[in-house]
């Protein structure tokens, strides 16, 4: 999908009127965000004497600005509002110039974000969700699992955006994204449709690993007529066929305990490290230290902790939700992917009971992590699965 980006300049006379238009231009966020073809609002504020600010917005087209802003009489009534803090300059700015640093080299950085992915921050459902974006086209919406975060999609995204629209977000209470404590998994899928909507989308690839395979799954029974497509990664889903899983991974019953946060608060690196990504990963070299140090770090964050265990509490009532919604056969396309070394052949033997007819593999050396293990693998994958979506 094309967007396009405008830049508007406001003068105010003093700090005080700079704060009360920008009070002005908050309230009139709402009324924004419902636009059809609005993507996202960021304010700059002007700092020690200067009292400027500065609008940076992003739609889908000209003419979708147009219609919104400058030829809709409510938003003129909203501008003749902010006017008594403000005046704003003549005319629009446009990108002209970007430059971009170069390819790093250094091998030990592999969390920096590649060149054309950015990251941006949107409210919806009552959450601060922070998302991934990269390419053009079709959705692709990339779900991480548990305790990983949208980075984890970062080996895969630039290939990706070759052909999609890519947006990989961090799930609520997880990396940048805002807390949130007591939820269900249709919360998530709830931020996760909103997200979506309030992006200017609505048909959509959904890819979910791990956890993100319990919020995909939840979005596609919810909205199964938006789902062009549906991959599952190393996840059977709840209400067909995880629970069966409980007795041979201890872990689903532990970190759902009141005694979870009480034995790994002050020890998350020594868990994280021998848990998730001991256990879990078969090939080791695919997460380097860095990679690993910014996942364990994010669980250090005051509540993050408690958050994440949440998920796992979230199971508690999933499976009567997922078995009241799901009404199986679903009609879109569905792959089913595990790791040799890892689930091999459970995410498919779940959701064949949803999607008989549906396409499975088995990522060649891999353990949990398909997406950070075998990052190659599951691009060919995921572009041959697609095929006839893209050309069609």
């Amino acid at each position: 999908m094309s967007e396009t980006r405008f830049f508007n300049v406001w003068r105010t006379s003093s700090k005080e009127n700079q704060e009360r238009l920008i009070d002005a231009m908050r309230e009139e966020t709402s009324i924004l965000q419902s636009k059809p073809g609005f993507f996202e609002l960021v304010l700059w504020q002007g700092e020690v004497d200067d009292h400027r600010v500065l609008a940076d917005g992003r739609w889908a087209s000209l003419a979708a600005f147009e219609a919104a802003v400058a030829n809709n009489p409510a938003a003129l009534e909203g501008r003749e509002r902010m006017a008594q803090f403000g005046t704003p300059e003549a005319g629009l700015f446009r990108e002209a110039l970007r430059v971009q640093p170069a390819p790093h080299s250094d091998a030990g950085s592999g969390r920096e974000l590649p060149n054309d992915i950015a990251e941006h921050d949107l409210k919806v459902n009552g959450q601060t969700i922070h998302y991934l974006r990269a390419g053009a086209g079709p959705l692709m919406l990339l779900v991480h699992g548990y305790p990983e975060s949208s980075r984890t999609w970062l080996k895969v995204m630039p290939e990706l955006a070759k052909h999609f629209t890519v947006i990989a977000p961090d799930t609520r209470g997880t990396g940048d994204s805002s807390l949130a404590r007591d939820f269900a998994i249709k919360d998530v899928a709830d931020d996760l449709y909103e997200l979506v909507k309030a992006l200017g989308f609505r048909e959509l690839i959904l890819v979910g690993q791990d956890f993100g395979v319990q919020a995909v799954g939840a979005y596609a029974a919810l909205h199964r007529e938006d789902v062009r497509a549906f991959v599952a990664i190393e996840s059977p889903l709840s209400g067909f066929g995880l629970e069966d899983l409980f007795g041979a991974f201890w872990h689903f019953g532990f970190l759902r305990s009141p005694f979870a946060e009480m034995l790994i608060q002050g020890r998350e690196e020594e868990f994280f490290r021998a848990f998730a990504f001991g256990d879990f990963v078969y090939q080791k070299s695919a997460l380097t230290e860095s990679d690993i140090d910014e996942y364990v770090k994010n669980q250090m964050r005051a509540g993050r902790l408690a958050a994440g265990f949440d998920y796992y509490r979230a199971l508690r009532n999933s499976k009567e939700f997922f078995e009241r919604t799901v009404a199986p056969p679903w009609s879109f396309p569905v792959l089913a992917m595990d790791g040799d070394h890892s689930m091999s052949g459970l995410t498919a033997k779940s959701f064949a009971r949803i999607q008989p007819g549906l396409k499975s593999m088995l990522a060649p050396n891999s353990g949990h992590f398909v997406q950070e293990e075998q990052p190659d693998f599951l691009v060919r994958t995921l572009l041959d699965f697609t095929s006839e979506l893209r050309q069609g």
